[in-house]
């Protein structure tokens, strides 16, 4: 006998609570009736991105690595002793220049060091072209 009161108390209490959330269900949809929300205009894509700026990062980065090798260059140009010529080594020693020697090279060292430079040369316009038509291609993307 307890035991069917014990349940028919809990089907009670069950029925109770989802009364009253049936109620509650019922007393925000009439508070809610006249707001309706109506899109006026539709949402569009932008047409251009708005981050990240593609050419300030792009100039960005081209005056950072020209300060980083005028910064390696003098660096290293500080950091080397040698003696180029005569100034460089009357600037060093306080007593007269007497003789000053010519540097000699045989033909095969000249068009090997001019073959070196006109290489050196291309590598550094390829790249600097590399450079400018990756910049380019960034722009026109967006």
């Amino acid at each position: 006998m307890n035991r069917n009161y014990e349940l028919s108390k809990k089907n009670y209490e069950d029925l109770l609570s989802r009364k009253e959330q049936s109620e509650l269900a019922t007393s925000l949809d009439e508070h809610e009736q006249g707001q309706q929300f109506h899109i006026i205009d539709q949402p569009s894509l932008p047409m251009k991105p708005a981050s990240p700026n593609h050419m300030a990062v792009g100039l960005g980065g081209l005056g950072a690595g020209l300060a980083l090798g005028v910064a390696l260059v003098f660096f290293l140009e500080t950091k080397d002793h040698s003696l180029i010529n005569e100034k460089d080594l009357s600037r060093l020693f306080s007593f007269p220049l007497l003789v000053g020697m010519p540097t000699l090279s045989t033909k095969a060292e000249d068009r090997r060091r001019s073959r070196v430079r006109i290489v050196e040369w291309l590598v550094g316009a390829t790249l600097c072209l590399m450079v400018c038509a990756t910049e380019f291609y960034i722009y026109r993307r967006g």
